[in-house]
């Protein structure tokens, strides 16, 4: 009997099983639109969610989500929605009726070289995509790479996937399937995307025969051979440029291993043009086919599982389109007619002028002063090279904004923690679908976070035990009151005139500039908070920035504005 599932007006009919992991089950699905739309076959991925929240897998559920959703690429399994139904999240995925390369190597224990040269550079070419979006698979192997009726391969699988800056938090973690891990992830050494060539590595060596090179039958075995290197080539593997490769993928130093342009240079790789040629040739002798899909821009996003797991019942719709890397509009000053006819004074009338108008239409101006946090960077350290960047908030917060754009919060006076994802914002036990609020984290019964966010806490730890809880910079900014109650973190930051002043976006839709010699301002919508030595603080309306942009004293401050907010 067919088991049949909704999401909204979209009718799921289950079919047969297609395999079974730790927390789920995938089956054959039959979509069935509304109206006259194309069905299509899909594969769904059925969890439960009640083993999910017993486990505290939430964050690590969402995570996995929010990876799997960007990801679009032809050597990748797109994740097509995801949505709660009856108790059960749903995975809607692109369906693979070739199964497995598991499922393939059971069946004919070894593949040929040209057709293995085939998947394996499609693999390649997968793993490359992954890399570039900053991406490490981490669990790649037969199991995980799918095979559809085209002979394209799909990478899918991306519970234990993460950004490489996660991965160097984590670096004292070791995850992933036994047989496939690298020596350095064994050794507690860290994943980086020399770990993924390993396991690609594994994965060649086992098209050939369909059995690991370090299998063995205790597992404590299967470790000591890996981080000793201890395999050897079976009469499956007589191809010298196969065994060339392999050799090489499965190098004990990390940086000796090759890169994956230096991998689909390798000649085993071109055993896969004779594939190539015959596909080509039986292309000819044969009716092609029309595969129906529907468009990228008509895909549907349902009833959201962080609406579900926060316990809303409501589709939160995203937006995915962003006007620029800070989401503002730039102005241009108007061309002046005639050069000679324009004087100093004439050009900074216009870019002042230009200054206002940017100040006009940008997001925040519609807000009200009460909108606005009174959060100011007190201090930072810059460690974009290895991890992010670290600041401190005059409020109280110690903080970092990580390179693949999540943050973490956390209070010096009361502890409390807060985490911050680029698309998506996740709390133990509930998560919400925002890029405004920040969410608090609950503490377990010890006072810890959950083992998700451990990561993340202790490295601000580390991070911020030498740095003192008052600095200058807070003194000057002592004369703003503190504390609306609200959260705020950094969005974006960037450096000007190497260092000489930095301009931080805000969440509140402020923007402060720090500039050399003390001086500090924070635009707050029609409401500018300035400081400077001589002066001290003083609060003067937007509108009015024309006057005080006048006067000569600030000409210099002027142009700083205008090469940020401007040109």
């Amino acid at each position: 009997m067919t088991t049949t599932v909704h999401r909204e007006d979209i009718a799921y009919d289950i079919g047969p099983c297609l395999g079974k992991g730790g927390f789920g089950v995938c089956y054959k699905a039959i979509e069935r639109p509304p109206g006259d739309s194309a069905e299509r076959v899909v594969a769904v991925k059925k969890i439960s969610l009640r083993m999910i929240q017993q486990a505290s897998k939430e964050p690590y559920l969402q995570y996995e989500v929010d990876i799997h959703s960007r990801l679009r690429h032809r050597n990748v399994v797109e994740l097509y929605a995801n949505f709660v139904y009856d108790d059960f999240i749903y995975f809607v995925l692109e369906y693979c009726n070739k199964k497995s390369l598991a499922d393939m190597i059971v069946h004919l224990t070894c593949l040929s070289l040209d057709l293995a040269a085939y998947y394996f550079t499609q693999l390649i070419t997968g793993l490359r995509y992954l890399h570039s979006c900053n991406i490490l698979h981490r669990d790649l192997k037969l199991s995980n790479i799918l095979v559809d009726v085209n002979d394209v391969i799909k990478i899918t699988d991306f519970g234990l996937s993460c950004t490489i800056t996660r991965s160097y938090l984590e670096r004292h973690l070791a995850c992933g399937t036994p047989n496939y891990l690298s020596p350095e992830v064994l050794l507690r050494q860290g994943h980086t995307t020399k770990s993924d060539i390993w396991s690609c590595g594994v994965v060649l060596y086992t098209l050939f025969g369909g059995l690991p090179p370090f299998q063995m039958d205790e597992l404590a075995d299967i470790y000591r051979c890996i981080v000793t290197g201890s395999y050897e080539f079976t009469r499956h593997h007589t191809d010298e440029h196969l065994r060339d490769l392999v050799a090489r993928m499965l190098h004990l130093d990390p940086e000796e291993r090759p890169e994956l342009d230096e991998i689909e240079r390798h000649q085993f790789c071109s055993y896969s043009q004779q594939y190539e040629s015959r596909l080509i040739s039986d292309a000819k002798d044969s009716v092609g086919c029309v595969h129906l899909r529907y468009a990228a821009s008509t895909r549907l996003f349902p009833k959201s599982l962080t609406c579900v797991l926060n316990g809303k019942g409501k589709t939160v719709a995203t937006d995915a389109t962003v006007s620029n890397s800070n989401g503002r509009k730039r102005f241009k000053i108007d061309s002046v007619a005639s050069t000679s006819a324009t004087t100093v004074i004439d050009l900074r009338l216009a870019r002042i002028s230009a200054l206002l108008r940017y100040f006009r239409t940008a997001p925040a101006w519609g807000k009200l002063a009460t909108d606005f946090g009174q959060s100011w960077l007190t201090w930072w350290r810059d460690k974009t090279s290895t991890c992010g960047f670290y600041y401190q908030l005059s409020d109280g917060y110690n903080c970092v904004l990580y390179n693949d754009a999540t943050s973490f919060l956390q209070n010096t006076g009361t502890g409390q923690a807060y985490y911050v994802s680029g698309q998506v914002c996740t709390k133990e036990n509930s998560a919400k679908r925002s890029t405004e609020m920040p969410v608090e984290l609950t503490r377990t019964s010890s006072g810890s976070v959950s083992r998700f966010y451990e990561p993340l806490a202790q490295d601000l730890t580390e991070e911020f035990q030498d740095v003192p809880s008052s600095n200058l910079m807070r003194e000057q900014v002592s004369w703003v009151s503190q504390g609306t109650g609200t959260v705020h973190y950094l969005r974006s930051w960037s450096k000007h005139c190497g260092g000489t002043y930095h301009v931080f976006h805000l969440s509140d839709e402020s923007v402060q500039v720090n500039f050399a010699g003390s001086y500090l301002l924070r635009v707050c919508g029609s409401l500018c908070y300035f400081y400077q030595p001589a002066r001290k603080g003083f609060v003067f309306e937007t509108k009015s920035v024309e006057d005080w942009c006048s006067q000569d004293v600030n000409g210099e401050l002027v142009d700083v504005l205008c090469s940020i907010f401007l040109d």
